[in-house]
């Protein structure tokens, strides 16, 4: 969402890398039309927080509220399923994040080489 196709080969790298060391922790939700896909989201249940990771849809084919509901209401719904009480929806947006009630608190992070 967002990204132009020139870092397709490090993000693919990443996610797979990614996805093997998340397990059965990592989701998928795609919305379809037809046999097309519309657009996916990408996230992992990690300790007590639902972490969305990659969101894309179709923007030749719009489609009314996809993208909140790939980003924001399947993942939560699968949240309250797995049992996790917070979801990290990414560092963009913030002071629209935070106007709609979202804590903003920093993080940490590793180097992914």
């Amino acid at each position: 969402h967002g990204h132009d196709g020139d870092g397709v080969d490090a993000m693919t790298g990443l996610l797979a890398r990614q996805a093997a060391a998340m397990g059965d922790e990592a989701r998928v939700v795609a919305a379809y039309d037809g046999q097309r896909m519309a657009g996916f989201c990408l996230y992992y249940h990690y300790g007590s927080t639902t972490w969305i990771r990659a969101v894309a849809v179709d923007r030749r084919h719009p489609a009314p509220h996809l993208y909140f509901n790939l980003m924001y209401y399947l993942p939560v719904e699968d949240a309250y399923a797995h049992g996790t009480t917070a979801l990290h929806a990414g560092m963009t947006t913030i002071e629209a994040k935070r106007r709609r009630g979202a804590t903003v608190s920093g993080l940490w992070a590793l180097v992914d080489r």
